[in-house]
């Protein structure tokens, strides 16, 4: 059993990472990228759930958020998929993102395109005003604009 095991182990790990150590979530074929892959650099929150500010820097590869339960690894994730879609995986209502106690939360998220080069996304949510979006720094007025911009 242990044998098969590792061979499971290693046949997903050929399929999700590459020759360089690159964590690849998806197939990018199905997004029509060939053999491209879209790295996220950096991720900064401002009042996003539990955090009132917090810039991460990743790296290409596996990166591992690590810490016990509470501390906003989820949180974290959530937001990288905010500014990804417009929407919250856990929650309808976007009122449940902003810090308590805030008007407003953001999320800047900055990814190696293998095309277009350094791309980013600022996404804000404002309690009386709804969402703002910015694509490598001009308004959209739609949240539709982010669909395809970061497989």
């Amino acid at each position: 059993m242990r044998g098969a095991a590792f061979a499971v182990e290693a046949a997903l790990r050929q399929r999700l990472v590459d020759q360089s150590g690159c964590f690849r979530p998806f197939p990018a074929r199905l997004h029509g990228w060939g053999d491209s892959w879209v790295v996220i650099r950096r991720v900064v929150l401002r009042d996003f759930r539990s955090y009132r500010y917090a810039a991460v820097d990743l790296e290409p590869g596996i990166n591992a958020f690590v810490g016990p339960n509470a501390s906003g690894k989820t949180n974290l994730l959530e937001a990288i998929h905010f500014a990804a879609t417009g929407t919250s995986p856990r929650t309808p209502r976007d009122t449940d993102l902003v810090h308590w106690g805030a008007e407003v939360c953001s999320v800047h998220l900055e990814w190696d395109d293998p095309v277009a080069g350094r791309r980013s996304v600022d996404i804000a949510y404002h309690r009386q005003r709804g969402k703002g979006l910015r694509i490598d720094g001009q308004r959209r007025r739609r949240l539709t604009d982010l669909l395809g911009q970061l497989p």
